[in-house]
């Protein structure tokens, strides 16, 4: 028998081989998983910190308020702004991307460290991730801007010009002899008449519409924080009126608002009127009846109650605007009620209403600016 016992070591060297790269893969598949679970978080991270530097940029438009805002969110999920393992960049407008520029754009940048586990055998002790996102704080076109919680929507006769507002019903819609130009229109229930120029109908939608109040800062800040009532204190009155607590309207003659929160504990009631301000929210408890009037009323458009003009979460009596040429710049707030508006022309931003009827006149909503931010909630735009 012959024994080869110079070959019993030869095997040795690529068994240190195979073993050498086997760790490598391992390092590979482990690190490479860790950095994936690591920027699942870190995206997260980024896309709230930019949702909330658009929400604070549509609050107040303050750009070291908006960084602020950013970083501190990106802190509440992990990512605090050390400067040495964790840099959070935040950009408004946008220094890149199809945003670049935008004014009513927030971009955040998050980069970090993650350490490296086999990897740092080969030398790579830490492994960096930058991860982005935008958030839009206004220019949201598109989505609706009327919304119909519990009811019928009844608008005849009208012409309707909202190419970048969108209609939300959960019942029924009939836009009979009316032309509508609308960028979405879904109802619940079925679609009656109409002439559409830009959006086709949807009918017969399974989903209903939701009501907007807790994505908009200014009604859910009412919502949650109701101004104190007054009941026994004296009527609004006068022709130049400041804000303040009253138990109703009792004037004849033109009204004009001083900027501020008006709280209207009992009956708005008025007829004939011309009212003007700008600045204005109106916090109503009671019935809301205004007939032949003319409005020239516009919300404020910075502060708690940005974009809030007419607020009553609570009526559900009948609410009458039957004003002629009439402008009311911003969210008419009336959930549980059934408005009745009808003039011969008319310009509003947002309106919310358990069913809405109204049978002449014109309809224009603009599409939104930086200064009706507060009523279209920030959207991430990439």
């Amino acid at each position: 028998m012959t024994r080869r016992t110079g070959q019993t070591g030869q095997i040795l060297p690529f068994v240190a081989i195979v073993i050498a790269v086997l760790l490598g893969l391992a390092a590979l598949a482990v690190d490479a998983g860790y950095l994936r679970y690591n920027q699942r978080f870190q995206q997260t991270a980024a896309d709230a910190a930019a949702f909330a530097g658009a929400s604070q940029l549509a609050y107040d438009g303050t750009a070291i308020n908006v960084v602020t805002a950013s970083q501190n969110d990106a802190s509440k999920n992990g990512f605090t702004n050390d400067g040495v393992k964790t840099i959070v960049t935040v950009n408004t407008p946008p220094a890149t991307g199809p945003y670049a520029g935008n004014a009513g754009a927030v971009e955040v940048l998050v980069k970090a460290s993650h350490p490296a586990f086999f990897s740092a055998i080969f030398g790579a002790a830490v492994n960096w991730v930058t991860t982005r996102a935008v958030a839009l704080a206004h220019g949201y076109t598109g989505g609706p801007c009327i919304y119909i919680l519990n009811g019928h929507s009844i608008m005849n006769n009208q012409v309707i010009d909202a190419p970048t507002c969108g209609i939300t019903v959960n019942g029924d819609l009939h836009f009979n002899s009316t032309t509508v130009a609308m960028s979405s229109i879904v109802a619940t229930g079925s679609v009656v008449g109409g002439t559409y120029t830009d959006a086709t109908p949807q009918q017969n939608s399974p989903i209903p519409a939701a009501d907007p109040c807790l994505t908009i800062a200014s009604c859910r800040n009412l919502t949650n924080n109701p101004p104190p009532r007054c009941p026994g204190a004296p009527p609004l009155t006068g022709t130049q009126v400041i804000p303040g607590c009253y138990s109703g309207i009792n004037a004849s003659g033109p009204m004009t608002f001083a900027p501020g929160l008006y709280v209207i504990d009992g009956d708005f009631s008025e007829t004939g009127m011309t009212l003007t301000g700008s600045g204005v929210t109106i916090y109503a408890t009671g019935r809301f009846m205004a007939n032949g009037a003319s409005f020239d009323l516009t919300a404020p458009t910075t502060g708690p109650y940005a974009g809030m003009l007419f607020y009553d979460a609570a009526t559900t009596q009948p609410v009458n605007i039957n004003a002629s040429n009439s402008t009311l710049g911003g969210m008419i707030y009336f959930p549980n009620a059934k408005i009745n508006i009808n003039a011969s022309s008319r310009t509003y931003f947002k309106l919310v209403a358990s069913e809405i009827e109204s049978n002449t006149g014109g309809l224009t909503i603009p599409a939104p600016t930086s200064t009706d931010a507060a009523l279209f909630p920030p959207v991430l735009a990439e």
